[in-house]
């Protein structure tokens, strides 16, 4: 005679020493006894046999993270509710994506490469017992990376191969509403284009030098960087009506400082030669001061 835990059952062998049991989606973790039974009556119960049930880990819920990534973004995060009775969890990712961080728990983050395809994550828990039910289908679009710009330039006018997406520079700073195929430069310096199309850049395009004759540049005095992009190494053109002195400082992406020199004296055409070398690739910050004047110029190194 034996007694069972509940919502478990004798499927085969009752009434004999060894039985084989099913467990229902109800059943609870207890204890398995029995004892034997003759004419004369029953015999006593055996010690105790504890038995753990352990259940299904039960639907996953929805999955939150970019609905819209850039062909070899990196990094990007999706998440899911943690999933009650799951102690592993299993994603699907689209074709070229791949868990960065998090494999096996409900946070990830992927990395696309750049042949990646647009598709859908899902989840599902899994525990000692199998898997539970996968979660709806999350879809995520993977944008291509525009093609690089080419510009070339007649006189001061500059024109992008890209009829949208455009975004103009000077001498390493964006242009404010500079975002037409054509651009009319109205200083001497180096520009250069970039093209962004749902949300994803592409590389900077060729950089052509305009040098503006006939008009007086505003400022009095001038600070211009060449070349730019540069690969670490790079000349500041420095240009006042009077003496004056100026510190130097250069940033990096994070405010930390990588370069400095304080008291350059300029009185007229100044040149002075910087070497960042070796730094990785990327923007930085000039910042010149003198007294109460700041001057921010932005340095692009791509090796």
């Amino acid at each position: 005679v034996w007694t069972l835990p509940a919502g478990a059952s004798i499927a085969s062998g009752f009434n004999t020493n060894s039985i084989i049991v099913n467990f229902s989606g109800a059943a609870v973790s207890g204890n398995i006894t029995v004892y034997g039974n003759s004419l004369c009556g029953n015999g006593p119960a055996s010690p105790p046999f504890p038995v753990t049930v352990t259940t299904l880990p039960i639907a996953a819920g929805v999955v939150t993270g970019a609905a819209s990534v850039c062909a070899g973004e990196m990094g990007v995060a999706f998440s899911v509710a943690p999933v009650t009775n799951a102690t592993g969890y299993f994603w699907n990712l689209p074709s070229g994506a791949s868990i960065a961080t998090g494999a096996n728990t409900p946070n990830i983050t992927v990395d696309f490469t750049t042949t990646a395809v647009s598709g859908d994550v899902s989840v599902y828990g899994t525990n000692q017992c199998g898997n539970g039910t996968v979660s709806p289908n999350y879809a995520v679009t993977v944008h291509a990376i525009p093609r690089t710009p080419v510009i070339v330039n007649h006189g001061d006018t500059l024109l992008s191969n890209a009829i949208a997406g455009n975004q103009w520079y000077y001498e390493g700073a964006p242009i404010n509403n500079a975002i037409g195929q054509s651009l009319v430069a109205h200083y001497s310096g180096w520009y250069w284009d970039a093209v962004t199309i749902n949300g994803c850049a592409s590389d900077t395009s060729n950089n052509i030098y305009i040098t503006i004759t006939g008009i007086n540049d505003p400022s009095a005095t001038s600070f211009v960087v060449s070349p730019v992009p540069n690969n670490g190494q790079f000349k500041l053109t420095m240009n006042t009506k009077t003496a004056e002195s100026f510190d130097i400082a250069i940033s990096n992406t994070i405010g930390a400082m990588i370069y400095s020199k304080d008291k350059v004296m300029v009185n007229g055409p100044t040149e002075l030669l910087i070497d960042l070398r070796p730094v990785p690739a990327g923007v930085y910050t000039m910042i010149i001061r003198s007294g109460e004047t700041r001057i921010i110029k932005k340095i692009v190194i791509n090796k």
